[in-house]
């Protein structure tokens, strides 16, 4: 009798865990494995279309065998990695495990009201479901049921919600080409405080005292010497701009408003070539909005509108700081002559109690090679001299101002000192830099009319000195 009773137990016991088995092999709990297995694939060159149903609204998608088109909006700007997504998605349908073998209980599932419906369309003219039914608040996996495959699957959440998104998920967050500096003619800039535009010009001297110069910023009509490097800094902070969250497709008036596109703070207008095709790009800069984070805490985000693509982003404001940053100020070139020690002949410098001339002879010798080279002597006051004269030369084209003034400045008759450049080349023959004392750091630097500069105090009187001393 016991050993019958023995028997009965251990049967029992067997029949739990072949029931507890089969309950998690086709009904129970998830899985904690997270591996991945394809259950149907198909050839992405016998593809025609996608067709995306989800409480987003349709979205439908032609291939013709290497683009993707959004056909409800051919001019929306599609993420290519939602694209490739979809795309993978759709060529290898994949779960973690079947659940069950049959679509009995659908409802359990939540595969009665599908939260997605995709709809795989063949060149050969038949199709494929994909339905994505509801969430495992436990696994965070989701169910799914493919036509062809029996039974309904679970599935990691990644794969699930790429065919759960809206149309602003799907919104490219690159909507202007990393052009090269060079390809770009104009960056347009408005702010409340004053208005620019970044130019290039091809004749420096058409505009300036030198042709050395093709990069500028144009200012109520005048135009303030810029560079390639200051330029590309701007020119980056816009195409690179960091965009976290489209939060609008096609605003209405009520929504631009509300988010401060009507009256934007920045506005940036980039003309560039892009495959020889000369382009136009304009962002408008609206309110600050403070949003909770994954993690729930508040961060400062700011508004940010693209007029072409008619489509606005939110980007977090450590993004903005660079771009926001930028003004006539920081695009002007701090640096005072752009004079170069080629094309200069003499120089002649002068303060209330000195005046000299510097006269630079030019000649051809030959190098330890047999090579031609330029051999450059001086004169002081008409006389040669042994002393190398270039470091004065130096001195004054190296000298880099620390800000501008803010406003046309009144300057005195007199100049504490005068440089008088003469040259062999580039349009104007002369180029005068005067020095005027400004406040107790700063002198006021003015090249030949054509822009001031505040510059250290010391730097200019150690300059003074030194035309003293000759």
């Amino acid at each position: 009798m016991k050993k019958q009773t023995k028997t009965v137990l251990i049967l029992a016991a067997v029949l739990v865990v072949l029931f507890g088995v089969y309950f998690v092999l086709f009904n129970g709990s998830e899985s904690t494995d997270d591996s991945e297995t394809v259950i149907r694939s198909e050839k992405l060159e016998n593809i025609a279309s996608v067709v995306i149903e989800n409480e987003g609204g349709t979205f439908t998608f032609s291939h013709d065998g290497d683009t993707w088109t959004y056909l409800e909006d051919t001019t929306f700007p599609v993420n290519s990695a939602f694209l490739e997504s979809m795309e993978k998605g759709v060529t290898e349908v994949r779960a973690k495990r079947r659940v069950k073998k049959d679509l009995t209980d659908k409802a359990e599932f939540g595969l009665d009201k599908p939260q997605s419906i995709v709809t795989v369309k063949l060149n050969d003219g038949s199709s494929f479901h994909i339905y994505v039914g509801a969430e495992n608040q436990t696994t965070t996996d989701y169910y799914i049921v493919c036509d062809g495959v029996d039974g309904i699957y679970s599935t990691k959440d990644t794969y699930a919600r790429r065919f759960c998104r809206t149309i602003l998920d799907m919104a490219s967050k690159k909507l202007i080409p990393d052009v090269d500096i060079a390809e770009v003619s104009s960056i347009k800039a408005q702010t409340p405080d004053e208005s620019f535009d970044v130019v290039y010009v091809e004749d420096g001297a058409s505009v300036y005292y030198t042709d050395k110069v093709n990069r500028f910023v144009l200012a109520d009509g005048k135009y303030y010497s810029s560079s390639d490097k200051l330029a590309k800094a701007l020119k980056d902070a816009i195409v690179n701009l960091s965009l976290d969250q489209c939060i609008a497709y096609k605003p209405t008036e009520q929504q631009l408003a509300e988010y401060g596109l009507k009256d934007p703070r920045r506005c940036f207008e980039l003309t560039y070539k892009d495959g020889g095709q000369e382009c136009t790009s304009v962002i408008k800069i609206g309110n600050e909005m403070t949003l909770q984070n994954k993690e729930g805490i508040s961060v400062k985000n700011t508004v940010v509108y693209f007029e072409k693509e008619d489509i606005v982003f939110i980007s977090n404001n450590e993004n903005m700081a660079e771009l926001m940053d930028m003004s006539i100020a920081t695009l002007r070139s701090p640096r005072v002559s752009k004079v170069e020690f080629e094309e200069i002949d003499a120089i002649d410098l002068s303060t209330p109690q000195e005046k000299h001339t510097i006269e630079l002879v030019r000649s051809t010798d030959k190098d330890l090679q047999g090579d031609d080279m330029t051999v450059v002597s001086y004169k002081l006051d008409g006389t040669a001299v042994e002393d190398d004269l270039w470091d004065i030369t130096y001195v004054i084209n190296s000298m880099n101002a620390d800000s501008f003034p803010d406003q046309e400045v009144e300057v005195p008759e007199e100049a504490d000192a005068e440089i008088v450049f003469t040259r062999n080349s580039c349009g104007d023959t002369t180029v005068t830099i005067r020095y005027y004392k400004f406040d107790n750091n700063f002198y006021l630097v003015e090249v030949d009319g054509y822009e001031g500069f505040l510059v250290n105090r010391k730097d200019v009187e150690n300059l003074i000195v030194q035309i003293e001393n000759y």
